[in-house]
């Protein structure tokens, strides 16, 4: 009886959170309005401490990216962040929960897949609209119910370079998420909390073999609605089967 006991307050007891103190080299902003303020970037950290002694995963430097717009975050500053899975983060809406972390692991796999952008260090050495397309997609999805991801309309409103991909975002909904395709949050009270890769191991559609199409394979792209969506998709396109080691568009 009393081991049962035992075993049962174990199950009870919550998970000991991990923690980490990491310093902010420095701040990359994408190029993201939302209204009619910047919203949105890449930070590189230094971790200074890990706390919990089980966060290995980020290494000495690493790189993460904003999950609240109108959060202050400061240079040369230490933080500490608990590191969380992806549904509880971010603290500002109580946890985005399963559904909208689901959506974010599809789409950062898309991009991994047909882009390279296998990291958070990837993403902050990709292109301008590249990184709009991203912040963008990821303040849509865990701030817009819809999720319809028409960066200029519905709730949540943007402008910038990266208003164009929402097609390409659209197309990675309800796939599931790469192999090696993890992610985790920062918390923190006072700053942005952030989205950090676990594992960079996911490789590019074009290196995976058993994904390219077959002979006489047929792709259908559907009519785009404007031409600055035309020109955005159909380069896309092009990129992705002629280099796949390319992370710009």
């Amino acid at each position: 009886m009393k081991t049962l006991f035992f075993l049962l307050l174990l199950v009870a007891m919550p998970a000991q959170t991990k923690i980490v103190d990491a310093t902010l080299l420095s701040y990359q902003k994408a190029a993201v309005m939302m209204g009619g303020l910047q919203a949105g970037g890449i930070g590189r950290f230094w971790l200074r401490s890990d706390v919990s002694g089980d966060v290995g995963f980020l290494g000495n430097q690493f790189f993460a990216q904003c999950l609240e717009p109108g959060m202050p975050v400061k240079v040369g500053r230490t933080y500490r962040f608990d590191v969380v899975p992806l549904d509880q983060a971010p603290k500002s809406i109580g946890g985005m929960g399963e559904r909208r972390a689901d959506r974010l692991k599809a789409i950062y796999s898309g991009l991994a897949l047909d882009f390279g952008l296998g990291s958070m260090r990837d993403l902050s050495m990709a292109s301008a609209q590249m990184q709009s397309v991203a912040q963008m997609a990821t303040y849509e999805t865990i701030y817009e119910i819809a999720g319809e991801y028409a960066f200029r309309d519905g709730g949540t409103r943007f402008e910038g370079p990266g208003v164009v991909g929402g097609a390409i975002i659209k197309s990675y909904l309800g796939k599931p998420p790469a192999p090696g395709m993890r992610m985790m949050a920062l918390l923190n009270d006072e700053t942005q909390d952030f989205l950090v890769f676990v594992d960079r191991s996911v490789a590019p559609r074009a290196h995976r073999e058993t994904e390219k199409p077959g002979a006489g394979a047929v792709v259908v792209i559907p009519a785009p609605d404007s031409l600055a969506l035309l020109l955005f998709v159909v380069p896309w396109l092009v990129i992705r089967d002629r280099n796949p080691t390319i992370t710009t568009i």
